[in-house]
């Protein structure tokens, strides 16, 4: 994948920031460069709206999906994981690009929805995520209680 001049942009103002490691900023690129490289044309060649929406993304990592996605113009963004210092990163790394966001430790198979996520999202996505889970129909339904009526699940 052949990086854009946004993903480049985006992973060059990571550069000062403390905490935040070579690695981190490549890591970060990555998934950015897949966010809007891929999923972000896909989602919007499907009409799928994001201006203005609240968007979720569980098993996000250092946040990158989730950053090409609030990029489109969120108005939060909250990301998942179960790895505290992926949560950390992710912190850092979205303060620094000035993205509304919260993240949070929860695993969607074994926590039941906290009462403030229900039908929150407008949007919610999972990459790389699905072949980890214990029970995926569980968890599924479970990341059902986070969608508004008539969101999205990608």
């Amino acid at each position: 994948m052949q990086e854009t001049a946004t993903q480049q942009a985006r992973v060059k103002q990571l550069e000062p920031v403390a905490g935040i490691t070579a690695n981190d900023r490549y890591y970060f690129g990555y998934q950015y460069g897949l966010g809007t490289q891929h999923i972000v044309p896909y989602l919007r060649s499907k009409g799928v709206p994001f201006a203005g929406k609240s968007l979720c993304e569980i098993g996000c990592g250092e946040g990158g999906v989730l950053a090409a996605l609030g990029d489109e113009g969120a108005s939060y963004c909250l990301g998942i994981d179960l790895r505290q210092e992926a949560i950390d990163r992710a912190e850092i790394i979205f303060k620094a690009l000035g993205i509304p966001s919260d993240f949070k430790i929860h695993d969607v198979t074994n926590q039941a929805t906290p009462p403030e996520w229900r039908e929150k999202f407008d949007f919610v996505t999972l990459r790389d995520v699905m072949e980890h889970l214990d029970d995926t129909e569980g968890s599924l339904r479970h990341i059902m209680d986070f969608i508004k009526p008539g969101g999205y699940l990608y």
